[in-house]
C-alpha cells in the first residue's frame, strides 16, 4: 500500500463516528437489511451521508466498474474483523481534494 492509499484509508476511518454508525443502523431498520453502502460526501455541510441498498447501488447509472467489482459482495464478506454479533457496511467517501476511497466498516450490534 503506498502513502496515498494509507492516507486515504486513514481519512475514511476518521469519518467513522457515532453519527455515521447511527445513520447505518437507522438505515438498516428502514431498508430492513444491513447490506448497505453509505456514501459520505465531505464537501456537503448538511446531510453529507446518503444510503443505498448495495444491490441497487450496483445497478445505478454512472457507478464505475471498479466500485461494482469492489462492492459485488456484501461488506461482511470483506471485513476480517467481523464477530458474530457485528454487522458490516460499505463506506464510500468523497473528499474535498476530489479523491474518493472506500472501506468495509464493522458496526457493533445495537444493544
Amino acid at each position: 500500500m503506498n502513502t496515498t492509499d494509507t492516507t486515504l484509508a486513514s481519512k475514511v476511518q476518521a469519518l467513522v463516528d457515532e453519527d455515521l454508525l447511527n445513520a447505518f443502523w437507522d438505515a438498516a431498520d428502514f431498508f430492513k437489511t444491513e447490506d448497505l453502502v453509505l456514501f459520505y460526501d465531505t464537501n456537503k455541510q448538511v446531510d453529507p451521508i446518503t444510503v443505498y441498498e448495495r444491490d441497487k447501488f450496483l445497478t445505478a447509472p454512472g457507478v464505475p466498474e471498479s466500485l461494482k467489482n469492489k462492492f459485488k459482495e456484501p461488506a461482511n464478506h470483506a471485513s476480517d474483523m467481523l464477530k458474530d454479533d457485528d454487522a458490516a457496511f460499505w463506506l464510500l467517501a468523497a473528499f474535498k481534494e476530489g479523491q474518493m476511497a472506500s472501506a468495509a466498516i464493522t458496526a457493533n450490534l445495537k444493544a
